[in-house]
């Protein structure tokens, strides 16, 4: 059961923490096109053969996209770790013989 909890431990902590760092995006947007040659949150920047795609979160609806993303991850979460519980709760009740 070890590596199971390690499992669940790292799955709950990093969907809990990307939960909150995307709900909390409007806090931090403004960074991007401040410090960085980047009109906002870079997602993704190739190159292929000639083309040249980019593709930046820089509107507001953008912004409160990624928010309202983040809220959801954030109100999902306890599901998520009420799922994980309830292996380590059947592991116990197969080994207790109920």
């Amino acid at each position: 059961m070890f590596p199971w909890r390690v499992a669940s431990f790292v799955l709950a902590v990093t969907v809990w923490v990307t939960g909150w760092a995307l709900a909390l995006f409007p806090a931090y947007s403004w960074v991007f096109s401040h410090y960085l040659d980047w009109p906002g949150y870079r997602v993704f920047d190739f190159d292929s053969g000639s083309e040249h795609y980019e593709y930046y979160i820089e509107s507001p609806w953008q912004v409160a996209g990624v928010s309202a993303l983040g809220v959801l991850v954030v109100l999902l979460t306890p599901l998520l770790l009420r799922a994980l519980t309830g292996v380590d709760r059947s592991a116990v009740r197969g080994l207790l013989g109920r």
